[in-house]
């Protein structure tokens, strides 16, 4: 059974790296752009959208670009919505990305009233600041973080410190839900826990988890029990069975 947890614990900590890489090369992107351009240059739309197809060629998770000047008035967008002209001085994501430069945000409705998540960036510039944001596909994200084997049952997928899905949970479980087991996770930010539990439907499961350093959400690796155990339960099998045949031989 060590054995089993052990090969768990290595593919949820390959994938923490995985995800962690994901947000930290998509938070480059953005700050590659802001330091490459002026506010007067990048809030012209038609050259906002010769960056916003060129980032899109870097990595096709970017939904929309936006940009914002430093009152939270959004000064130009391209994208398939529309949102300019709006004023986010009062938006959660924009306040966190006054104090600290760089914000990703948990899953949230919006303007756009869909679940989505974004990351923004701040640029100082003559002494005034201004922001860009993206919006990362949710889709794209969901294969990204759902693209995981572990035997038949084996599932990975996000969760707030709240315990709400920041993706989904193919065994049940919705963007924005909150997930009725996450009091019992287990999660550290340097190494992978590992640990068996009952979920709230009485299956005994097999869990890896860790917390991410960039958005301290926490990952979690989970397989049924029973299917984790198995190879375990067939060796175990084998063997007394030989113990058998030989005692039946001698």
């Amino acid at each position: 059974f060590d054995r089993v947890e052990a090969e768990l614990v290595r593919v949820a900590d390959d994938h923490r790296h995985l995800i962690e890489q994901f947000f930290s090369e998509r938070t480059e992107d953005l700050q590659f752009i802001a330091g490459a351009n002026s506010f007067k240059s990048i809030h012209q739309q038609h050259y906002l959208s010769e960056i916003f197809h060129v980032l899109q060629s870097t990595s096709p998770a970017f939904l929309d670009l936006g940009v914002f000047d430093k009152d939270g008035n959004h000064i130009a967008y391209e994208g398939p919505y529309r949102l300019e002209g709006k004023n986010y001085n009062q938006a959660e994501w924009f306040k966190a990305v006054c104090e600290k430069s760089v914000y990703i945000s948990d899953v949230f409705l919006g303007y756009r009233n869909i679940p989505h998540f974004i990351i923004a960036v701040k640029k100082i510039e003559n002494g005034e600041p201004w922001y860009l944001r993206a919006t990362i596909d949710t889709q794209f994200f969901n294969n990204l973080v759902e693209n995981i084997r572990v035997g038949k049952t084996g599932e990975a997928y996000l969760i707030n410190k709240n315990g709400v899905f920041q993706t989904r949970k193919r065994s049940g479980g919705s963007l924005m839900d909150v997930e009725p087991d996450f009091t019992g996770y287990q999660s550290d930010s340097v190494r992978i826990m590992s640990f068996t539990a009952d979920d709230h439907r009485g299956e005994k499961c097999l869990y890896a988890t860790g917390r991410l350093n960039t958005t301290g959400l926490f990952l979690v690796v989970r397989q049924d029990f029973s299917v984790a155990g198995a190879p375990l339960i067939r060796a175990v099998l084998v063997a007394i069975g030989l113990v058998f045949i030989g005692g039946a031989v001698v």
